[in-house]
């Protein structure tokens, strides 16, 4: 009598569970493998745990025919050896999937086995259509990726000749104000390429950054340089109240003299013509705050946040559309949230102006390590210094020809990777300025041939010019072999700079050849 009360007893706590429970009786063939089992109790959740109806006395291959035979083999090795076990698996059979816990019941003899399950079907599939979902946002973000890095060089591989073409009028004395247009222009494309490229690496977090302690107004002297043609373009005043020195933030510099540029440009796209804005900057606290202000439009207290959004741009009147992509607050944001700081914006409303406000900690400058003054050496162009200039790009070959030859330099050109390396074989330049996107072979390829076919041990120096910009660009551009990768289109004078660089080296080396001699 206690037995059958402890029996139904049991029977209404199996049947309370929220969980599907079953007994099972596990069977085995000849040669002691499982094979199938027959249910011996059963809870009232377990039909609709499984959608199996009328199982008690019932085998599982009875029910269902397809059932895989892992579970017959996990539940055997729980009837055999009484070790339990919990785990999620697949059921094919009965298109779901189960959290199980199972565990041996009754004298080892019997076989029985109790199991435990929850139906997890329905986060699985959640789970899987996450995952889906993630590896097509990852699919897509690759997509736009190449799309952007091709986009640029197909852009940049224009501008690159006009720019040249611009600045080789400069060389020879020919100066207009439509070659400023111009140039200012060409300027503002490049920027805008730069801008594309710059969200979709700070957002997949591959910005590289090269922090030191350095004086605010360094990085101040590097912004007004980089906006300073819209700034003269929009004719704006800029009163820069920054001291000379004790604002020592940590930070890259190039990348915050950018954050300080847009802002400034920022301020004279959307200001009127010959407007005053104010770049301070002081020390509260543990913190260097920067502030950009001008007296233009202003900004709806809605937009205050949203402008710092991608592709976001404030409404501007029809005489004052300044361009760009919506992009210069949003790299601004990244930027100075990479470095550790914060940046908002404030606005007392429409045509009330706008102020930038960057927080950035505070910094100290190491201490100064005593150096012997270096002797400056005026640096000229030998007759001897030789380039060869490698572009499928027969505008930007011949404008870049005309500059160096300007220059005093020695050129020869090629249109492609093989007639490049027969110059190279005839011509023997010191500098070789190769472009990367080359037809039949590319700049990579024809950059290891030419180490590799370097006479007496002194390859040419190499030097990169492509419209490819991104961060495995350059490392391929490095494990090529090149020296510097230059993005299109170049300054002329940075090429300039670089080219006696390496003129004063390859000079250097033979005056010690001549000495060992």
């Amino acid at each position: 009598m206690q037995t059958q009360y402890a029996e139904e007893f049991c029977q209404q706590l199996y049947d309370l569970f929220d969980q599907g429970f079953c007994v099972v009786e596990m069977l085995f063939d000849s040669n002691g493998a499982p094979v199938d089992y027959r249910f011996l109790e059963v809870n009232v959740a377990f039909e609709r745990q499984t959608g199996l109806h009328d199982a008690t006395g019932r085998r599982m291959r009875e029910l269902a025919p397809t059932h895989e035979a892992h579970w017959f083999e996990i539940y055997g090795q729980v009837a055999i050896t009484g070790a339990p076990v919990r785990f999620e698996q697949q059921a094919g059979a009965l298109n779901r999937w189960y959290d199980v816990y199972a565990f041996r019941v009754g004298h080892p003899s019997l076989h029985h086995v109790a199991i435990l399950f929850s139906d997890i079907t329905a986060r699985k599939r959640a789970e899987r259509d996450v995952q889906s979902a993630r590896a097509e946002a990852e699919r897509a973000n690759r997509t736009k990726d190449e799309f952007l890095a091709m986009l640029g060089h197909e852009l940049r591989n224009p501008l690159a000749p006009m720019l040249t073409a611009l600045q080789l009028m400069r060389l020879k004395g020919q100066h207009s104000r439509e070659q400023d247009v111009l140039e200012r222009q060409v300027h503002h494309l490049s920027r805008m390429v730069d801008d594309l490229l710059d969200v979709s690496r700070i957002t997949r977090g591959t910005i590289e950054l090269k922090r030191r302690p350095i004086e605010l107004c360094d990085v101040v002297l590097q912004a007004m340089e980089l906006a300073g043609p819209l700034l003269e373009q929009y004719q704006d005043l800029v009163d820069v109240q920054v001291p000379q020195h004790g604002l020592v933030i940590d930070v890259d510099r190039a990348r915050m003299a950018q954050v300080l540029s847009n802002l400034l440009t920022n301020a004279a796209k959307y200001s009127p013509l010959g407007s005053r804005i104010v770049l301070r900057g002081v020390r509260e606290n543990e913190h260097v705050t920067i502030r950009v202000k001008d007296e233009g439009m202003g900004i709806e207290q809605e937009m205050l946040d949203l402008v710092f959004e991608p592709f976001v741009q404030r409404s501007q009147s029809l005489d004052r559309t300044g361009g760009g992509l919506g992009l210069g607050l949003a790299i601004v944001r990244n930027l100075v949230q990479s470095h550790g700081g914060t940046v908002r914006a404030e606005s007392a409303g429409t045509n009330q102006g706008s102020e930038f406000i960057i927080e950035l900690p505070a910094s100290e400058m190491p201490p100064r390590v005593e150096r012997a003054a270096e002797r400056s050496v005026s640096v000229g162009v030998s007759t001897q210094d030789r380039v060869l200039v490698v572009d499928d790009n027969e505008d930007a070959v011949e404008m870049l020809r005309s500059a160096l030859e300007q220059l005093g330099y020695v050129v020869d050109v090629a249109l492609d990777g093989p007639t490049a390396l027969a110059r190279a074989e005839t011509f023997q330049p010191s500098i070789v300025l190769l472009d990367v996107g080359l037809p039949v072979m590319n700049g990579y390829e024809v950059a290891r041939q030419l180490n590799a076919s370097s006479r007496e041990g002194r390859p040419a120096r190499l030097i990169a010019l492509t419209g490819y910009g991104q961060d495995a660009d350059r490392e391929k551009s490095r494990e090529a072999g090149f020296e510097h990768h230059l993005v299109k289109p170049i300054d002329l004078d940075h090429l300039r700079d670089l080219l006696q660089e390496r003129s004063a080296d390859t000079r250097q080396e033979r005056s010690s050849d001549t000495r060992e001699e």
